[in-house]
């Protein structure tokens, strides 16, 4: 595992959902899209993307994970169209897991040094969005973590441009300062500026 050229016989049995004769349970497929995560190629992205249409519940949480493994590492031309639809997925998705590594995986498209402004921009404004309307789920404060995860996974590469971050870190100071009651948000949101390095 981790050779690109083994990248079209994973997905092909991913997508057919057998090897050989044997068929592949969801832990198995979970397996394979795991691998295929790693890897990381965007040839693997058509089956991958078709689990999130299936019922296979470790199938779906491993994709959610595997988008932001993969995505980052496509044509700046086509990640806005795979954020589109792991948006999409997220709005449909009844298991509260998937959905949450979902969240995070859109903080990782958005802080690899390959998005497009115009996709981390997109990003971002998913992940206030999830954060606002979260209500008193665990999407509020994955959402909180990822917004971190855009500035922290940045830092892995190449600094990104200071503006980024006091964007970021002003825009979770101030849900800090309007949130109360919900303990578990308010942790992720001091994370998230731990993870922005924020000063403030």
């Amino acid at each position: 595992i981790g050779d690109n050229k083994r990248v079209p016989q994973l997905s092909k049995w991913l997508s057919e959902g057998r090897i050989g004769k044997n068929k592949l349970n969801d832990l198995e497929k979970a397996y394979l899209i795991g691998a295929l995560g790693k890897i990381g190629d965007p040839q693997a992205m058509k089956a991958v993307e078709g689990t999130l249409r299936k019922k296979g519940l470790y199938t779906r949480r491993t994709a959610m994970i595997a988008f932001g493994q993969i995505v980052p590492q496509a044509e700046a031309g086509v990640q806005m169209d795979y954020l589109k639809k792991l948006v999409s997925y997220l709005k449909n998705e009844g298991d509260v897991t998937a959905k949450n590594f979902g969240i995070i995986s859109i903080g990782r498209i958005a802080g690899n040094d390959s998005a497009p402004e115009n996709v981390r921009d997109a990003s971002v404004s998913v992940l206030i969005d999830q954060f606002k309307n979260g209500g008193k789920t665990t999407e509020r404060p994955y959402a909180a973590m990822a917004l971190g995860l855009v500035c922290f996974e940045s830092d892995k590469k190449a600094p990104k441009p200071q503006e980024l971050k006091y964007k970021l870190a002003g825009l979770v100071r101030g849900e800090l300062q309007k949130l109360k009651g919900d303990k578990t948000a308010l942790a992720s949101l001091c994370i998230s500026l731990g993870m922005m390095g924020d000063s403030d």
